[in-house]
């Protein structure tokens, strides 16, 4: 698992650190974020970056008045000040766009093989057990979209717009050219389908129970599902 860094050693969660619609406070030279080792001069109204050394000037809205000890008056309240490894939460001036929404899209193997393994059956048992108890990264948010496909020697997209009553799936048989039918009512709010979505995993394993096809065109399914989801 590739993470930004590890596991604090007493298994707490990593502080967060946010300055709402203001800049992060950074090194105006080395771009460094502010830390635990900068030091402040000038009552706090400048702060020296131990990186590169270069004089900071404090913003109004990160002022605070500097004790005798030459710790601010409020670091014991900051995680910045106080810890080696704390996630700042990013604003509005890091973002080229507003954020995309969480966006999940499962592709089943369903060929012979793959169904006679029995993994369809409890993948698809699993996945809707965690939408069910809304554990899906992001499910809170009301925002997730979600798209399936499953695919042997063809692949199948799965329509799951919420006007229709029953998921309907479409299938592709040329391969060299693959193409979305109907894409607008492939990749779905998973909060506006949420009955189709678990309809579908319900249906799944015996939509494919009798498959006999041998072959796995998984390089086109994948294709297929960059195209769902770009």
């Amino acid at each position: 698992m590739v993470k930004p860094y590890g596991d604090l050693a007493s298994g707490e969660d990593v502080p967060t650190v946010s300055f709402k619609n203001d800049p992060i406070v950074r090194c105006k030279d080395c771009r460094a974020y502010i830390n635990p080792f900068v030091r402040w001069i000038e009552n706090g109204y400048k702060w020296i970056c131990p990186f590169c050394g270069e004089f900071n000037r404090t913003e109004n809205y990160y002022y605070s008045t500097i004790e005798a000890d030459g710790y601010r008056t409020d670091h014991d309240q900051r995680p910045e000040f106080n810890c080696g490894t704390v996630d700042f939460i990013a604003n509005n001036e890091y973002m080229n766009r507003p954020p995309m929404p969480p966006t999940y899209l499962f592709a089943f193997d369903v060929s012979k093989p793959a169904v006679d393994s029995g993994y369809l059956t409890y993948a698809a048992s699993t996945i809707k057990s965690i939408i069910e108890q809304g554990l899906l990264p992001g499910q809170s948010s009301e925002r997730v979209k979600v798209a399936f496909l499953a695919y042997d020697n063809n692949v199948n997209y799965f329509s799951l717009k919420p006007t229709l009553k029953m998921p309907q799936m479409k299938v592709i048989t040329e391969m060299e050219n693959v193409f979305l039918p109907q894409p607008e009512d492939l990749l779905v709010n998973l909060e506006d389908s949420k009955d189709l979505v678990l309809a579908l995993l319900d249906g799944l394993p015996n939509y494919f129970k009798n498959n006999t096809t041998p072959e796995c065109a998984f390089i086109p399914a994948l294709q297929c599902a960059n195209n769902v989801i770009k």
